[in-house]
């Protein structure tokens, strides 16, 4: 790394990002009433939010890193302008947590996986073929299986009327 290279627009949106992760996760026994239940945050439901927001708190620290050691120098956007995998990401998971109300987790899964994959750049379908494959059936052993959290019929059932 150059010491005299400027920040960047991703690492700002990357460190932000874990920044908004942490403190949910830091605000979350106030949110949840945890503290009135006396309920532990290992709670089934509770499960994967804090292991998403945990990854996304992970996922920064690079970031993090990286401003903490080009602190002082001015701000840039990136060679390319704003680093669109960043945004790509967020965006996806927003989608995601209305996918898992409206078609479940296999399915949100199998839906937004390969997209995301390809607008990340990746452009040989045997590998979004292979690794949505693996991620979905990973998520399902663990989280359906495994843990046996309970998920909610998605609302398309509830429409069609399969429920």
């Amino acid at each position: 790394m150059n010491k005299n290279e400027p920040t960047s627009a991703s690492d700002y949106c990357q460190a932000g990002l874990g920044l908004t992760g942490l403190i949910l996760i830091g605000l979350s026994p106030w949110q949840l009433g945890l503290f009135e239940t006396g309920e532990g945050w290992y709670r089934g439901d509770l499960l994967v939010p804090f292991i998403s927001l945990g990854i996304m708190v992970l996922a920064s620290i690079p970031a993090w890193v990286r401003l903490w050691q080009k602190r002082g120098r001015k701000f840039e956007a990136d060679k390319e302008g704003l680093m669109l995998s960043t945004l790509y990401i967020f965006i996806f998971m927003l989608i995601f947590i209305g996918g898992l109300i409206f078609v479940g987790v296999v399915p949100s899964i199998l839906i937004l996986m390969p997209v995301t994959l390809y607008l990340l750049g990746q452009r040989n379908w045997l590998i979004i073929s292979i690794s949505t494959a693996v991620i979905t059936t990973l998520a399902w052993l663990f989280f359906i299986k495994i843990l046996d959290l309970y998920f909610p019929d998605p609302l398309l059932f509830e429409i069609l009327g399969w429920v």
